[in-house]
């Protein structure tokens, strides 16, 4: 008898030590990419700087349109420039972005990071186009050199 208890037990250890891995659980959308869809003005471009005197260029992107997973640098409201996927992640704090070359699956490392926060139609985003470890980590304090970018939405 003690032989079959201990054959039964040495089977479900075993069974349950082969047991496959539970489904990842989708991530918690918690609204914030959904509030950024749309077509959004450039109001204003510049780079950043540590001491928040951010200098304003000229920058011949005049759109940026935000779709459920891309993000399109535009010339004018119907003129595409450049587009990347987009992946948005609301629940950290402040939210990030990362630009991803096309098509997504392509590549896991992004091609640019940043952050944004959105206050009713209005949108910053701090970014640039270097490594994960390369993000900014607040907008009161930015790192020196990234790009800065103020949207209005217009739809």
């Amino acid at each position: 008898m003690t032989a079959r208890m201990a054959f039964a037990v040495a089977v479900l250890v075993g069974v349950a030590a082969f047991a496959p891995a539970p489904l990842p659980r989708p991530r918690k959308d918690d609204g914030f990419e959904r509030s950024l869809r749309g077509l959004w003005r450039v109001e204003a471009f510049g780079s950043t700087s540590a001491t928040g005197d951010h200098a304003v260029r000229k920058w011949h992107i005049k759109y940026v349109r935000i779709e459920r997973d891309r993000w399109t640098f535009m010339n004018s409201a119907t003129s595409e420039n450049v587009s990347y996927a987009l992946a948005i992640d609301g629940t950290r704090q402040p939210a990030t972005l990362d630009f991803f070359d096309e098509p997504r699956g392509s590549s896991s490392w992004p091609r640019g990071v940043g952050i944004v926060t959105r206050r009713n139609d209005e949108v910053c985003v701090i970014y640039v186009f270097k490594g994960p470890d390369s993000r900014a980590t607040s907008f009161e304090r930015p790192p020196d050199g990234h790009w800065i970018v103020w949207l209005k939405r217009v739809r």
